[in-house]
């Protein structure tokens, strides 16, 4: 079993094989990869060092990331003619929307943090 995974057990059954849970997102599909991609835009967004230590924000992330992706594919069917729930689209783009907005990211991105200055290193 990889490390990435853990076993789940499922106590109904001493005879059974334990269920494996894998890493949500493990970057071997393109869809996986735009996930990953939009991940680290968000984090530069938001001036993070890693939004993974954060497990609040990155779980509003990944989940807008998802999405994000999601509408992206099924926005590009519909432009190649093909069959879409127009409606699931514009409920998967306003989901996305407000997910943003959340997270402060609609709008253009603020300036960077400026660094401490000497007078607040030397205050903490």
């Amino acid at each position: 079993m990889p490390s990435e995974a853990a076993a789940i057990v499922d106590r109904s059954d001493a005879n059974s094989t334990p269920l494996v849970r894998r890493k949500r997102i493990d970057g071997r599909t393109k869809t996986a990869r735009r996930i990953q991609e939009l991940l680290a835009g968000y984090e530069g967004r938001l001036h993070l060092i890693s939004i993974r230590l954060q497990p609040t924000i990155y779980a509003t992330a990944l989940k807008l990331a998802e999405l994000e992706t999601l509408a992206e594919s099924q926005r590009a069917a519909a432009l190649r003619g093909e069959a879409v729930d127009l409606a699931g689209l514009v409920r998967l783009e306003n989901a996305a929307r407000r997910l943003k907005v959340d997270l402060g990211l609609e709008g253009p991105p603020g300036p960077p943090p400026l660094p401490a200055t000497l007078a607040e290193m030397l205050d903490e």
